[in-house]
């Protein structure tokens, strides 16, 4: 478990300084990030930040060589009826919704649970750099907030995951 305290944090600011902390980046590779509004939650920060930081570190990465990336930050509130209809695990909570989608090379959804695995890449090396270790870091993060992570992809036009934090 972790050191760190919960504290109740307003998730734009944890999201806006991983956002900062990629400005070279995404002035390099002429990107847009777009923040909407955002819940202030109950949170463990730092874990909060590696959540942001290995999903916007994948938006970068896995931009198109041709398009300037465009992620878009999103939240929405769920309630467990919509969950059980998706059939996502809900525990009869009801979730706030925190969506990052890119415009990036994006992954075929059959490899969808896979991706979250330590140190699994449907990429090779030589591609694409990493250790592979940073989706599972995300779901790790999202099991220590009592949620969850899922993921959305289409080859060629990009990604969606979605983290969801209970709300209470």
């Amino acid at each position: 478990e972790s050191e760190e305290e919960k504290e109740k944090q307003p998730l734009r600011k944890l999201v806006e300084e991983v956002v900062r902390s990629y400005e070279e980046v995404i002035k390099e590779k002429n990107a847009a990030v777009t923040i909407g509004n955002l819940p202030d939650l109950e949170v463990y920060p730092n874990q909060v930040r590696s959540l942001f930081r290995s999903l916007i570190d994948n938006s970068l990465k896995f931009s198109q060589s041709n398009v300037s990336p465009a992620i878009v930050i999103f939240s929405e509130q769920v309630d467990n009826r919509q969950l059980k209809d998706s059939g996502l695990p809900h525990l009869n909570k009801d979730y706030f919704a925190i969506s990052i989608r890119d415009n990036g090379i994006g992954f075929d959804n059959e490899f969808r649970d896979k991706i979250f695995q330590l140190f699994r890449r449907l990429h090779t090396p030589d591609t694409i750099s990493g250790k592979g270790i940073g989706l599972a870091i995300c779901q790790r993060v999202m099991t220590n907030h009592n949620g969850f992570i899922t993921a959305d992809g289409k080859p060629g036009s990009g990604a969606t995951f979605t983290v969801y934090f209970p709300r209470t």
